[in-house]
């Protein structure tokens, strides 16, 4: 059995403007072969549901390459709002944020 894929939160400190301030920035992926079947909608809702359990933070924060729809598209599934573009490696990239679940 291989890997189907990886999600996460991290504090990269990465030098962006606006700075995520310390926010959990969520990242995931999904084997190539495995894509296109919900999986990364799932994994993503259950790491949030979890963050929302444990992280004191009022809620978490992603960027994404604009030319990536999908990753957009699972993002906004999972509650992610967003927000206007960042400066990262150069290119413009798009930050999004999603508050803590208050159920």
């Amino acid at each position: 059995m291989g890997v189907l894929g990886q999600v996460g939160f991290a504090d990269h400190k990465r030098d962006l403007q606006p700075s995520l301030d310390g926010t959990p920035e969520a990242g995931w992926l999904i084997a190539p072969d495995m894509q296109g079947v919900g999986l990364a909608t799932e994994a993503l809702g259950a790491a949030l549901a979890w963050a929302d359990e444990n992280f004191l933070q009022v809620g978490t924060a992603c960027i994404i390459a604009p030319q990536h729809e999908v990753s957009i598209r699972v993002a906004t599934k999972c509650g992610f709002l967003e927000q206007g573009f960042v400066t990262f490696r150069n290119e413009q990239t798009l930050l999004m944020r999603r508050n803590r679940s208050q159920t």
